[in-house]
């Protein structure tokens, strides 16, 4: 059960592609024959909306999609209906497209709740994939409190149910795959038994790896929502620190008009949302990539800049795959200081600026998108004792 295009749907992939997929759960899909067949007719908003969610013609055939999940899922006066109403409507679903001989359900963090439940009470084994750190709000929550002026107070109703929300997903989840050491240190906080969980880093596309790095020295980037689990803060205030120096900074991505404001303040360059090949192209003029997050599961952004050749500065929480030093910079979490000393440092030094994109696009090799769902399947298997697949990576998943 997935709900979106997560990963260009690597698992759902993978798992057919192992043959041991029996019913793929979601909201809407076309598939690439269909999609081919009207491709030209359709308006070009449309176009790349549908081809974002285009899957296999064998795979669309195993494929359920619900439009009540569509629709409550996107539409801001049914998600007022609140988590009881999208319980149901999981439940429901989840028996609707479940087949008799299934013996294990997939499905996404919190979202798959209440139809774990039900499958449990089945005696299906449930596997929930973790996309973020567990313990993300609580830690977004302390920062709201010391930089209000960009706070982001949705974590903080998260916070209250936190423990009611966990003590259910324990007591219906039998075992867990995390992208990171991290989120795995989130779910223990929880109380999570971490022997029921493997880590399985994520993978990047292929088109990252197309991109001709060719970087204007002191250009400084940024990608993703640009909002406090993020970091941006201290993003903007290297920023206004680095100016001087000649360094510009520029952040792609999401952002609301309080954080906006704060980045004009900071005089980092803001482009807003912009369409893919358009950040392809921040990625090749780009001599760093920057992500000061505070909660992540695994940065993808982090992979994307590392496949471009763009060497990574982040931090720990950030869950990236980067050894320090290595292939690229890890620093502390919220400590402003440091991470403009790096910037800086790295920015200054060319030789190591380059030795660290050159291992920065090597380790990003390892992962690419194909085989992580190839050991996604893998660390599935392990997990419910169900056998190892024929075809083994070699960078397979990381028991904590």
């Amino acid at each position: 059960m997935q709900i979106g295009a997560r990963h260009r749907y690597a698992i759902p992939k993978a798992l057919h592609r192992h043959q041991i997929l029996t019913r793929f759960l979601t909201d809407f899909v076309i598939s690439e024959q269909a999609l081919a067949y009207v491709d030209r007719w359709l308006p070009r908003g449309v176009r790349k909306r549908l081809r974002s969610r285009a899957i296999p013609a064998d795979l669309a055939r195993l494929t359920e999609t619900s439009m009540h999940i569509l629709w409550q899922g996107r539409n801001q006066s049914a998600q007022k209906l609140g988590r009881e109403s999208w319980d149901q409507t999981m439940v429901r679903e989840s028996i609707r497209a479940c087949p008799a001989d299934t013996t294990i359900m997939v499905g996404l963090y919190l979202e798959a709740i209440a139809a774990f439940e039900e499958m449990k009470s089945r005696g299906i084994q449930t596997v929930m994939e973790v996309y973020i750190a567990p313990h993300s709000a609580l830690i977004v929550r302390d920062e709201n409190k010391k930089y209000p002026q960009i706070a982001s107070r949705r974590y903080d109703a998260m916070c209250e149910t936190a423990d009611q929300t966990w003590g259910r997903a324990i007591a219906a989840t039998d075992h867990y795959i995390a992208p990171s050491q991290f989120v795995v240190e989130g779910l223990n906080y929880f109380g999570v038994d971490t022997s029921c969980v493997r880590v399985v880093p994520y993978g990047v596309p292929d088109e990252f790896f197309c991109v001709e790095n060719k970087p204007i020295p002191k250009r400084v980037l940024f990608v993703g929502t640009a909002d406090i689990r993020k970091g941006i803060h201290y993003f903007a205030e290297a920023s206004s620190r680095l100016h001087h120096a000649g360094y510009e900074f520029h952040v792609v991505g999401g952002a609301c008009d309080r954080v906006q404001k704060l980045l004009r303040e900071n005089h980092v360059v803001y482009h807003g949302r912009i369409p893919r090949h358009q950040t392809l192209a921040e990625y090749e003029k780009a001599d760093l990539f920057v992500l000061p997050s505070l909660a992540e599961g695994s940065a993808t952004v982090a992979y994307e800049s590392m496949a471009a050749g763009v060497p990574v500065i982040t931090t720990p929480n950030a869950g990236s795959v980067i050894t320090n030093e290595i292939d690229g910079i890890i620093v502390p979490v919220c400590d402003a200081n440091e991470l403009t000393k790096q910037i800086d440092r790295i920015a200054s030094n060319r030789n190591l600026r380059d030795e660290l994109a050159g291992e920065a696009r090597t380790t990003a090799a390892r992962y690419r998108l194909d085989a992580y769902g190839d050991r996604f399947v893998e660390a599935l298997l392990e997990l419910t004792g169900s056998g190892v697949p024929k075809n083994q990576h070699p960078e397979g998943n990381t028991a904590p």
